[in-house]
Protein backbone atom coordinates (compact mmCIF):
# COMPACT_ATOMS: atom_id res chain seq x y z
CA UNK A 1 0.00 0.00 0.00
CA UNK A 2 2.64 2.59 0.67
CA UNK A 3 4.11 1.87 -2.72
CA UNK A 4 0.66 2.85 -4.86
CA UNK A 5 1.54 6.21 -2.59
CA UNK A 6 4.59 6.78 -3.79
CA UNK A 7 3.64 5.59 -7.28
CA UNK A 8 0.49 8.22 -7.80
CA UNK A 9 3.32 10.80 -6.09
CA UNK A 10 5.91 9.79 -9.00
CA UNK A 11 3.10 9.86 -11.71
CA UNK A 12 1.65 12.94 -11.15
CA UNK A 13 5.00 14.64 -11.24
CA UNK A 14 5.05 12.95 -14.47
CA UNK A 15 2.33 14.38 -15.98
CA UNK A 16 3.54 18.23 -15.49
CA UNK A 17 6.71 17.36 -17.04
CA UNK A 18 6.00 18.97 -20.84
CA UNK A 19 9.09 19.88 -23.04
CA UNK A 20 9.61 23.64 -22.90
CA UNK A 21 8.85 23.98 -26.28
CA UNK A 22 5.21 22.68 -25.93
CA UNK A 23 4.41 24.57 -22.47
CA UNK A 24 5.34 27.53 -25.06
CA UNK A 25 3.02 26.37 -27.43
CA UNK A 26 0.16 25.44 -25.30
CA UNK A 27 0.52 28.32 -23.21
CA UNK A 28 0.29 30.73 -26.73
CA UNK A 29 -2.50 28.66 -27.74
CA UNK A 30 -4.39 29.62 -24.91
CA UNK A 31 -3.30 32.68 -25.52
CA UNK A 32 -4.23 33.07 -28.72
CA UNK A 33 -7.93 32.16 -28.15
CA UNK A 34 -8.49 33.78 -24.65
CA UNK A 35 -7.16 37.20 -26.06
CA UNK A 36 -8.05 37.03 -30.02
CA UNK A 37 -4.67 37.53 -30.81
CA UNK A 38 -4.19 38.21 -34.46
CA UNK A 39 -0.84 37.27 -36.38
CA UNK A 40 1.63 39.67 -35.25
CA UNK A 41 0.73 39.75 -31.85
CA UNK A 42 0.93 35.83 -32.16
CA UNK A 43 4.05 35.55 -33.56
CA UNK A 44 5.70 38.29 -30.68
CA UNK A 45 4.38 36.90 -27.62
CA UNK A 46 6.02 33.50 -29.04
CA UNK A 47 8.91 34.54 -29.08
CA UNK A 48 8.82 36.28 -25.89
CA UNK A 49 7.49 33.55 -23.97
CA UNK A 50 10.40 31.21 -25.62
CA UNK A 51 12.82 33.71 -24.19
CA UNK A 52 11.21 33.88 -20.92
CA UNK A 53 11.06 29.83 -20.52
CA UNK A 54 14.77 29.78 -21.72
CA UNK A 55 15.92 31.81 -18.97
CA UNK A 56 13.85 29.94 -16.25
CA UNK A 57 15.22 26.77 -17.48
CA UNK A 58 18.67 28.29 -16.70
CA UNK A 59 17.73 29.60 -13.00
CA UNK A 60 16.10 26.13 -12.36
CA UNK A 61 19.19 24.62 -13.53
CA UNK A 62 21.22 26.20 -11.21
CA UNK A 63 18.79 25.97 -8.16
CA UNK A 64 19.10 22.08 -8.81
CA UNK A 65 22.74 22.31 -8.64
CA UNK A 66 22.83 23.91 -5.54
CA UNK A 67 20.20 21.81 -4.51
CA UNK A 68 22.11 18.98 -4.73
CA UNK A 69 25.48 20.29 -3.02
CA UNK A 70 23.32 20.90 -0.28
CA UNK A 71 24.06 24.94 -0.19
CA UNK A 72 20.75 26.65 1.00
CA UNK A 73 20.67 30.02 -0.18
CA UNK A 74 21.64 32.87 2.33
CA UNK A 75 19.22 35.18 3.48
CA UNK A 76 20.86 37.69 0.96
CA UNK A 77 20.19 35.13 -1.89
CA UNK A 78 17.11 34.45 -1.36
CA UNK A 79 16.14 38.35 -1.06
CA UNK A 80 17.91 39.06 -4.80
CA UNK A 81 16.51 35.92 -6.47
CA UNK A 82 13.02 37.83 -4.93
CA UNK A 83 13.95 40.65 -6.85
CA UNK A 84 15.41 39.40 -9.95
CA UNK A 85 12.11 37.51 -10.10
CA UNK A 86 10.04 40.64 -9.83
CA UNK A 87 12.15 42.53 -12.20
CA UNK A 88 11.33 39.48 -14.57
CA UNK A 89 7.58 39.45 -14.56
CA UNK A 90 7.50 43.20 -14.32
CA UNK A 91 9.57 43.21 -17.87
CA UNK A 92 7.15 40.67 -19.02
CA UNK A 93 4.34 42.61 -17.90
CA UNK A 94 5.61 45.86 -19.79
CA UNK A 95 6.38 43.88 -23.24
CA UNK A 96 2.62 42.51 -23.04
CA UNK A 97 1.32 46.02 -22.22
CA UNK A 98 2.80 47.38 -25.40
CA UNK A 99 2.09 44.16 -27.39
CA UNK A 100 -1.45 43.76 -27.36
CA UNK A 101 -4.09 45.70 -26.87
CA UNK A 102 -5.70 47.94 -23.91
CA UNK A 103 -8.68 45.44 -23.92
CA UNK A 104 -6.87 42.29 -24.80
CA UNK A 105 -4.38 43.55 -21.52
CA UNK A 106 -7.27 44.17 -18.86
CA UNK A 107 -8.69 40.40 -20.04
CA UNK A 108 -5.27 38.64 -19.71
CA UNK A 109 -5.06 40.98 -15.76
CA UNK A 110 -8.15 39.12 -15.20
CA UNK A 111 -7.58 36.01 -16.22
CA UNK A 112 -3.81 35.70 -14.71
CA UNK A 113 -5.89 37.01 -11.10
CA UNK A 114 -8.24 33.97 -11.87
CA UNK A 115 -5.44 31.72 -12.08
CA UNK A 116 -3.68 33.13 -8.89
CA UNK A 117 -6.60 32.90 -6.74
CA UNK A 118 -7.27 29.20 -8.12
CA UNK A 119 -4.10 28.56 -7.10
CA UNK A 120 -4.30 29.59 -3.84
CA UNK A 121 -7.39 27.63 -3.56
CA UNK A 122 -5.75 24.45 -4.23
CA UNK A 123 -2.86 25.56 -1.96
CA UNK A 124 -5.23 26.19 0.79
CA UNK A 125 -6.97 23.07 0.48
CA UNK A 126 -4.03 20.86 0.20
CA UNK A 127 -2.73 22.29 3.61
CA UNK A 128 -6.21 21.57 5.46
CA UNK A 129 -5.61 17.75 3.83
CA UNK A 130 -2.34 18.01 5.50
CA UNK A 131 -3.77 19.32 8.88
Amino acid sequence: MFSLGTFAQEKRKKGNSLPPEKKVELQVARMKIELDLNEQQTNEIQKILADRQQKRAKIRAEFEDRKDSLQKPSSEQREQMKKNRDQEVKAFEEQLHKILSASQYETWQKRKQERENKRKERKEKKADREN
